[in-house]
């Protein structure tokens, strides 16, 4: 299995995948990492459902830790 077809996040490739690009996914995704998502550097562009889950709930997070200050 290539890479095209893991998760980018923990390179599962067994789970349910989908596509981030030009979605809120790949937002928090940049947000998080501090790197602009390349889709030219040879890496998935997919995400596992469970990985999708925790960037929900980090993007939430950083929501509230906002709207704190």
């Amino acid at each position: 299995m290539g890479m095209a077809f893991t998760c980018r996040v923990c390179l599962c490739g067994r789970r349910r995948l989908h596509a981030i690009r030009d979605t809120l996914f790949q937002e928090i995704w940049e947000k998080l990492t501090s790197v602009k998502f390349n889709t030219n550097d040879g890496k998935s562009l997919l995400v596992c459902y469970i990985c999708c889950a925790q960037l929900r709930k980090s993007h939430e997070l950083m929501k509230r830790a906002s709207e704190a200050e």
